[in-house]
């Protein structure tokens, strides 16, 4: 795997999953007049991140078989892959917004006279944005294995491992009797 095309990759859906809430509740939310509790917000939210996540993982984990394998293997394998980071991008999200004092692990440490849509944004960002960097390392980490690379082994008779077992105990003799000769 190619480690600075990933971690570019991971940068970049970071910061891609930590901007959406600003989007979304600073953006979409003072349009409609709602606040960031709003579970029409809180919707829009949860499809517009669980869109982004599925396409943005999808194109990373094709250039990943691309770079890696130099070609694309399966676009079967980078969907499945990209499934899987949806899925671990809307676990953290609806565990985040269930369990409301992980939000307060980041929007305790604000002024409390900060605007409610900056502090959703900052709460909600912060795990999305690990979320999405944890989920594109996992699904490139598989979609990085090239398929025809991976062959199947077969295990030697053994007869043949006697016979590969004889060949270096009379390799290690010839070359115990050379070096003897040549000392004596």
């Amino acid at each position: 795997m190619n480690m600075t095309f990933t971690i570019a990759m991971l940068i970049c859906m970071f910061l891609l999953m930590f901007t959406i809430p600003f989007l979304v509740f600073m953006g979409l939310g003072s349009a409609l007049g709602a606040q960031p509790d709003e579970i029409r917000v809180l919707i829009s939210y949860f499809l517009f991140a669980g869109i982004v996540v599925f396409l943005a993982s999808l194109g990373v984990f094709v250039l990943m078989q691309k770079e890696d394998c130099g070609k694309v293997q399966s676009i079967q394998k980078a969907a499945n892959n990209s499934g899987l980071a949806l899925l671990i991008q809307v676990v953290t999200l609806v565990l985040v917004w269930l369990v409301a004092p992980l939000r307060g692990v980041v929007t305790n440490l604000l002024p409390p006279d900060i605007d409610p849509n900056i502090s959703a944004s900052l709460g909600y960002g912060y795990f999305g944005a690990f979320a999405g960097a944890i989920s594109t390392l996992v699904g490139a980490s598989f979609s990085g294995m090239c398929d025809d690379v991976v062959t199947p082994m077969t295990m030697p008779s053994l007869s043949q491992l006697q016979a590969q077992a004889k060949a270096a105990t009379d390799n290690v003799s010839k070359t115990a009797n050379k070096t003897a000769s040549s000392i004596s």
